[in-house]
C-alpha cells in the first residue's frame, strides 16, 4: 500500500487498529527499527509476552509514521514532553500528532494534522476493580451516574469512561498533572463519548473533542483531538 493511503488527510483523525500478534504486511516485527531507549523499555519487561507486545506496537506505530512522513520507520525520532507525551523531532513531523494504546493483544494508533490527538484501549477485564477506580479517579458528575446505572450495566459503564477519560488527558499531553476527577465525560456504552466538563478548563469543551469508537468484542476505546470537528476514520490492519 502507498504512502498516501496511510496518509489521513486534513479535517480527519486516522486509527489505526491491528492485532499485537499479526501486524500489518511490512512491518518489522523485531526491535531493529526502534530506537536505543525504546529497546531498553521493551528488554525492561519481565514476562516475554509483553515484551513482544511493546516491540510489535511500537514497530508498527513506526511504521505508519514513517509512511506518513515518507521516511524509513527506523528514521522517526521523538521527543517527550514535560509529561511524558512523545511528539515527532524531526522532519515535517512539527505538523503531525499521534497516539499509541495497547491492551491484552491489541493497539490502536491515531495520526492526524494540526491540533493533539489522544487515543486509548481497554480490554473489559474481570479482575478490575471498577468501584473503587470509580471511587477514587472519577468526578462527583460521573461517580453520581454510574451509581445510577443497574449493577448489570455498570462494568461497561466503567471501561467506556475509562478510555474516554484517558483519551482525553493522552490529548492534552499533562498526564498525571491533570487530576482525573477534575473533569467529566459520558459513561454510557452506546453514547457518543462526549466531554462534558472540566474544572481546570472552563473552555475545555469548545476546545476538545472526545469520541467513542468502535473496538473489538470485549475492549471499549476513545479518541480525543483539539480544534474544530473532525471526520474519525477507524481502520483495521
Amino acid at each position: 500500500m502507498d504512502a498516501d493511503a496511510f496518509t489521513p488527510p486534513d479535517g480527519e483523525v486516522r486509527v489505526w487498529s491491528f492485532a499485537l500478534a499479526h501486524p500489518p504486511a511490512g512491518v518489522v516485527t523485531g526491535d531493529e527499527t526502534l530506537a536505543a531507549d525504546e529497546r531498553a523499555r521493551a528488554h525492561a519487561f519481565h514476562f516475554a509476552r509483553d515484551r513482544d507486545d511493546f516491540v510489535a506496537a511500537h514497530a508498527t506505530l513506526r511504521c505508519l509514521l514513517g509512511r506518513t512522513l515518507r521516511c524509513a520507520p527506523a528514521a522517526v525520532r521523538f521527543i517527550v514532553g514535560a509529561h511524558g507525551k512523545p511528539r515527532i523531532a524531526n522532519g515535517p513531523g512539527g505538523d503531525w500528532s499521534f497516539n499509541l494504546s495497547h491492551s491484552h493483544g491489541r493497539a490502536l494508533v491515531a495520526i492526524a494534522r494540526g491540533g493533539e490527538v489522544g487515543v486509548d484501549l481497554e480490554a473489559m477485564r474481570a479482575e478490575v476493580d471498577c468501584a473503587g477506580i470509580v471511587a477514587s479517579h472519577f468526578s462527583p458528575a460521573e461517580r453520581a451516574a454510574w451509581a445510577a446505572l443497574p449493577a448489570a450495566r455498570q462494568r461497561a459503564a466503567f471501561f467506556h469512561g475509562w478510555a474516554r477519560k484517558e483519551a482525553y488527558v493522552k490529548a492534552r499531553g499533562d498526564g498525571l498533572s491533570h487530576p482525573p476527577d477534575a473533569y467529566t465525560v459520558d459513561l454510557d456504552p452506546a453514547g457518543e463519548g462526549a466531554l462534558l466538563a472540566d474544572a481546570t478548563a472552563p473552555d475545555a469543551t469548545a476546545r476538545w473533542t472526545v469520541r467513542a469508537i468502535r473496538a473489538p468484542e470485549g475492549f471499549a476505546a476513545a479518541v480525543a483531538y483539539s480544534g474544530p470537528a473532525r471526520v474519525v476514520q477507524v481502520r483495521e490492519i
